[in-house]
């Protein structure tokens, strides 16, 4: 470390400067050792950004798939149990046409949100291992996912952002395909 106003060889821990008795900026880093070490070329942006997108795809599909899963048995357990409940009643109120058309609503929903999550799941183990066809599912999926509002939209969002743009194809396709040594 110098001083700043003579010029003089500090220790890094001094206060004052022993040669014109000015007081140093002890504690003070300067701002080349503080800088951050970004990525500046485009293909470890990129992969950076497929890893993030690898784990959040990996997250949010297996949320979906639990929630598919735990809508089955709460309809299981859930329907069968209120319909118990409407016919004990003294009115004997005949729910069977309703709990079958519910029944099937619940189904579909289990159905759409396992199928989901298993496409998603695809797409987090392609964009992760940079398989050929991780870009077209994990859009895929992001189209289908901005139904499910609000992680849903934000992830198919960012998705299509990191995705999409024009070049990202081809970048995509350098990541996955091995380096070549004589290259």
């Amino acid at each position: 470390m110098y001083c700043q106003y003579c010029g003089a060889q500090l220790p890094i821990d001094a206060r004052f400067c022993h040669a014109c008795g000015r007081p140093t900026p002890v504690g003070v880093v300067p701002a080349a050792a503080v800088a951050p070490t970004l990525p500046t070329n485009p293909s470890e942006v990129l992969a950076r950004k497929l890893q993030t997108l690898g784990i959040l795809w990996g997250i949010y599909s297996g949320f979906r798939v639990l929630m598919g899963i735990w809508v089955v048995v709460v309809g299981q357990v859930f329907l069968p149990m209120l319909n118990d409940v409407l016919t004990q009643m003294p009115q004997h109120i005949d729910a069977y046409p309703f709990f079958r058309f519910l029944s099937s609503i619940i189904a579909l929903s289990a159905f759409f949100s396992v199928a989901t999550g298993a496409l998603g799941l695809w797409a987090a183990w392609a964009l992760w291992k940079r398989d050929p066809s991780g870009r077209i599912v994990a859009l895929v999926a992001a189209v289908i996912s901005l139904i499910n509002v609000p992680f849903g939209t934000a992830l198919g969002i960012y998705t299509m952002v990191v995705l999409l743009p024009e070049g990202t194809a081809e970048s995509y396709a350098r990541l996955g395909s091995p380096a070549k040594p004589w290259a």
